[in-house]
């Protein structure tokens, strides 16, 4: 006999959760193809080390200036048509790459890739944790990621190869096609507005816990931008397997201990998986050789893990329900503020004292989110107590829409 928390369990695994996943693995896994693409790209341009960081970076400008209107959004129109929209124009200038003949063009296709995805994230991830169990949202979270995290580890490897045989052209219009594949798919979601009193642009609740994540993200902008050319620096071999290896960890430590922060506390998790980052960027940025970067990706990827879910779903437990869309849009913002600045910070630390420097940069920033979540963010506001959704929840696997209405 199954109990309940077998059924909440299985509520997360619905035919809307699947195909929201399918839309986030294609724009993720065409955001992958593109990362051992660009540092070259970027220096056939005619552009250095900063440049790169820039261009890595860039995309979270126009995400942070769409995130905040994101919540308002989903309650006029609705998550399924912001999924759409995000998804055919990241296609679209993703794709669109391979036209830019220089860097402020590559720019500018890079400022609407950013403003897309940031569109449809929001809209896939505030769906899900709408319509997720409140006890179970950390859990949630963690399933929802394994689209962004498999699209990050596998498209390098699809996107490496392509570069080698096809050049940078086909790979970027590749890259395109496959976020279309993943979006068209959501053409078969019923689309479901998020109801209650008028969403703030910005949550005072998310802000804390979001400067934590980004001090911890600006390390996976150190690995993304500066693996490849950190690679060649220590006479590696293919620097996508690293991309890959990154994606394993974190992909296993949210399947199989996805509801660790629900156990043992977001505070607590977020501790421990910080301090795991740091140990990882340290590892790296101190590599004699590939072989260490192997090594110092595990606590890393295992340290990001862990530090999204709990403070996201930290976050998600002080606000109304009304306003979780509001708080998942800030929330989540802190992913282009980590992305924008980090990509700066990094960038200059490299073009100061080099790769290793970037990964210092990186360790230190998160460091100081460890003391930020030890002296704020565990003094935060105690959760508020849930009702359940007025949103109807979708339908699982074999079962119609009128079923699950009678079913509740």
């Amino acid at each position: 006999m199954a109990t309940p928390s077998d059924r909440s369990s299985a509520r997360l695994i619905t035919k809307e959760f699947a195909l929201l996943l399918v839309a986030a693995l294609g724009a993720f896994l065409s955001l992958g193809m593109t990362l051992p693409v660009l540092p070259y790209f970027v220096q056939s341009l005619g552009g250095g080390d900063l440049a790169i960081g820039v261009v890595v970076g860039i995309m979270a400008v126009s995400a942070v200036m769409v995130r905040p209107f994101t919540a308002r959004a989903i309650q006029n129109l609705g998550f399924q048509p912001l999924v759409l929209i995000g998804g055919v124009a990241g296609a679209v200038s993703t794709a669109a790459y391979a036209l830019a003949g220089n860097l402020p063009v590559l720019l500018l296709f890079r400022l609407l890739s950013g403003a897309a995805l940031a569109l449809m994230f929001v809209a896939c991830i505030a769906r899900v944790m709408a319509t997720a169990p409140p006890e179970q949202r950390s859990k949630a979270s963690s399933y929802f990621s394994v689209a962004p995290y498999l699209g990050i580890g596998l498209g390098p490897v699809i996107g490496q190869p392509c570069y080698d045989t096809f050049g940078v052209g086909p790979t970027f219009v590749v890259a395109g096609l496959l976020q279309l594949l993943g979006t068209l798919p959501m053409l078969l979601v019923a689309n479901h507005r998020a109801r209650g009193e008028r969403a703030p642009r910005f949550h005072s609740a998310a802000l804390w816990p979001g400067a934590v994540l980004a001090l911890g993200i600006i390390g996976v902008v150190a690995f993304n931008a500066y693996i490849p050319l950190y690679v060649d620096e220590l006479r590696g071999s293919n620097p996508s397997w690293m991309f890959l290896a990154y994606s394993v960890v974190v992909l296993a430590a949210r399947i199989f201990a996805g509801g660790l922060p629900d156990r043992i506390g977001a505070v607590r998790a977020g501790t421990l998986a910080t301090i795991g980052v740091v140990l990882g960027l340290v590892i790296i940025a101190a590599a004699p050789s590939e072989v260490w970067i192997y090594v110092g990706i595990v606590p890393l990827g295992a340290g990001i893990a862990f530090q999204y879910p709990g403070l996201m779903a930290l976050t998600i437990s002080r606000v109304k329900e009304s306003e979780q869309a509001a708080a998942v849009s800030t929330f989540t913002m802190f992913f282009d503020v980590a992305t924008g600045l980090g990509g700066l910070v990094v960038g200059q630390a490299a073009a100061l004292g080099g790769y290793r420097a970037a990964f210092a940069a990186a360790a230190c920033c998160s460091v100081l989110g460890l003391v930020l979540l030890r002296t704020i963010v565990a003094r935060g506001s105690a959760p508020i107590a849930t009702t359940p959704t007025t949103t109807p929840a979708p339908a699982r696997f074999g079962e119609t829409a009128c079923d699950s209405s009678s079913a509740a």
